[in-house]
Order: structure tokens, then sequence, then C-alpha cells
């Protein structure tokens, strides 16, 4: 009777536990550094006002995320303070605009479908854009770090013979997704670095009883990945311009 029950505990035990993430869903957070592009001069600016000016900069470079996922949706999005005005594309100032950021946005992948919706806005508009998921060159690697109580893997992304992109995941949680458009690795990616943003997850919760379903973004004017480039750089380009002196 004793072996009988033992048996009977292991094979709970196994059933209970996710198999290649197919039960696996859970909320992650992660904070974030990002490289912030100052498009004015501020040489000409008094100390103090450089002073704030810098305060300012360093805030908007300090984000928190929250990545809700499932074995084959996900959602990311910036966790905002009730105190502070949410992250736009591009910020300002008293003086015309100062700082463009990299930010995600609200970033949906459906792993079943290889697509993504990526709402963002831009200069008080809200966009709507698809497109489909690209598979990722990731270069696994033998790196290994903790990361909480989770062992994690270095992969790396190569361009031009340099690394650009330094991924660390955990395949103790079986799911292939990740922070923004980063995915197609086979665990969860807990820490991103890149040349213009690092994330790093703070928080893991999983298989929470109300967890989060992740749920398409669908508010915003619908543009493609292309247009909507075309228009970023184009709108940059003119701010630079303007402000150049």
């Amino acid at each position: 009777m004793k072996y009988s029950m033992q048996i009977i505990a292991i094979l709970f035990l196994l059933i209970s536990v996710p198999t290649n993430g197919q039960n696996l869903q859970g909320n992650i957070q992660y904070t974030s550094k990002s490289k912030v592009h100052v498009l004015i001069n501020t040489e000409k600016f008094s100390k103090i006002s450089q002073e704030k000016f810098k305060a300012g900069h360093d805030a908007s470079s300090r984000k928190n995320f929250a990545l809700n996922f499932n074995k084959s949706n996900s959602l990311f999005t910036e966790v905002i303070d009730a105190n502070i005005n949410p992250s736009l594309g591009m910020r300002s100032n008293p003086k015309g605009p100062s700082l463009m950021i990299n930010h995600p946005g609200n970033f949906y992948k459906d792993l079943k479908t290889k697509s993504y919706i990526n709402q963002k806005e831009f200069f008080g508009k809200q966009f709507i854009i698809r497109d489909k998921l690209t598979a990722i060159n990731w270069q696994k690697t033998s790196e290994v770090k903790m990361i909480g109580k989770y062992t994690c893997f270095k992969a790396i992304i190569k361009e031009n013979n340099a690394t650009s992109v330094v991924a660390w995941y955990t395949i103790d949680i079986p799911v292939s997704q990740g922070p923004g458009k980063y995915w197609g690795l086979p665990g969860l990616i807990l820490e991103v670095q890149t040349e213009d943003v690092v994330y790093t997850c703070t928080k893991i919760e999983l298989n929470q009883a109300n967890a989060i379903v992740p749920k398409m973004p669908k508010k915003g004017k619908r543009i493609s990945q292309k247009k909507f480039d075309t228009l970023f750089i184009s709108t940059l380009n003119d701010i630079r311009e303007r402000h150049a002196n």
C-alpha cells in the first residue's frame, strides 16, 4: 500500500507539471533602461536648465513593463505610474521636442499564426501595426548565469560579424516568448540587451488563478510596418532640421 501511494503521488506530479509549456501561463515584470536620443542643442541652456534636462532624460529612460503570456500568445505592455504621463514615441519640453525614445508600445505576438500587432502612440495619434513575425537567427551559446532562481542560457544575434542583441533565456519556463519583438528560443527570455535598450526581469508569476489573458490591441489607425517606419524617420529628420541650431 505504501509503494502504491508513492506511485500515485509521482503520477499526479507528472500529470500536474506542464509538458513543453502546454498549459503554462504567467506574468513577467521587467524594468528597462533605454537610450534616449537628444534632438536639440542644449549647450546654450543655463546650468540649472541643463541639470533639469538631464534629470528628465534619466527619468525618461527607465520604464517598467509586463509580459502576460501563454504558450501561443503574449502581450508586452508598459506599466504606467498613475503620477506620470504615459510614454509616447516623442517627448517634449517648453523649448520644443527634445527626446526620442525607442518605445515598444503594446506588442502582441501570436506564435500560431507567426504574426504580431504593435499598438503605438506617436505625436498624440495611435497606430495599429500588423505584420508577420520573422524568424530570429539566434546563436545559442554555452554561457550560463542565474536570474533570480532560474538558470539562464545566453543567445546572441550577430550582424556584420558583431553582436547586436544578447538574450538570456530559461528552459525552466519552456515557452518561446520574450519582451517586445523578441521570441524564438526554447525558453522564456528573461533579459535582453541591445544598443538602444536593456530589459531585465524583476518578478515572475506562473499559473496564477487570476492570470490575465493576453488580448490583442485593436484601437488605432491601421498601418503597415514599412509605412510607419517611413513616417517615423521622416518626422525625426524634420525635427532634427528644425532644431539643428
